[in-house]
């Protein structure tokens, strides 16, 4: 009798939800992040960096509409299983704390969905103009020294992505590990969040990274500025997923906005 009949798993422990619902391959990869373990460790996540912050948004205000888009409608819930689904699927393409992401995906839940995971991976955001020049995309993506690659299936590849990752938000295999529940992100206030990048003085790309930190805090300036929404107010967020948008995004997921990302009727 093998040690699944005799009611333990290979690891000495009665079968987890990985050995009872995932397909061979999945559990494969779930063996190396041993699911409770991993679904403790999420609560250690500094509360001052933007995953934590989300996952606390969440708490409040679990079946509450987050996204809208022309696609589908995603509650806060929602969103955060999907985005932690991503997430691990990130963490198996080798993102870790302040490995750098890139993010090109029109404006969609999709985009949503791949911003938070790459955060929830511990990733640091490179948020890239869908409507870029590909002359221009190759030389930011070049001064980004990019890791992984998250885009749409339907796009081409960009130009200077020769031995980077590809991931596709819009793939099944991006999210087959959606079991596995939060995973922790790592990173600390001092992390790599984002780096937004600029045409610069001299007209080549120029990235700026920002914290966790440093995020919080124009975050707190924001709401010093506009004072707190009432429920149910929407949010337009801007066509191209990019710069201060992102931002804008963060900030309106963190503080309960129902934000709509679908083009206007």
């Amino acid at each position: 009798m093998n040690s699944v009949d005799s009611g333990e798993s290979k690891f000495g422990f009665a079968p987890s939800l990985v050995d009872l619902l995932c397909p061979q391959a999945e559990r494969q990869g779930a063996a190396r992040l041993y699911w409770f373990q991993e679904a403790t460790a999420a609560a250690q996540d500094d509360a001052r960096c933007l995953p934590a912050q989300f996952r606390a948004q969440v708490a409040r205000t679990p079946d509450a509409e987050a996204v809208v888009g022309d696609d589908e409608t995603l509650t806060y819930a929602e969103l955060d299983a999907r985005s932690d689904a991503l997430a691990w699927h990130l963490r198996e393409q080798g993102v870790a704390p302040d490995v750098r992401v890139g993010l090109k995906v029109e404006r969609s839940t999709g985009m949503v969905v791949a911003l938070l995971g790459i955060l929830k991976a511990g990733g640091a955001c490179v948020s890239l103009d869908p409507d870029t020049s590909p002359e221009q995309l190759a030389a930011l993506l070049e001064d980004a020294q990019l890791r992984v690659f998250v885009t749409q299936s339907h796009r081409d590849l960009a130009p200077g992505t020769q031995g980077v990752r590809t991931v596709f938000v819009d793939s099944e295999e991006a999210f087959q590990l959606r079991v596995l529940g939060p995973p922790r992100a790592g990173t600390t206030p001092e992390g790599i969040a984002s780096v937004r990048y600029t045409a610069g003085t001299t007209g080549q790309p120029r990235g700026e990274p920002l914290s966790h930190l440093g995020v919080s805090r124009f975050f707190n300036d924001l709401d010093a500025r506009l004072g707190h929404a009432p429920v149910g107010t929407r949010l337009e967020v801007s066509r191209r997923a990019c710069g201060g948008s992102v931002l804008e995004l963060l900030w309106a997921l963190l503080r309960g906005f129902r934000v709509q990302v679908r083009d206007a009727v």
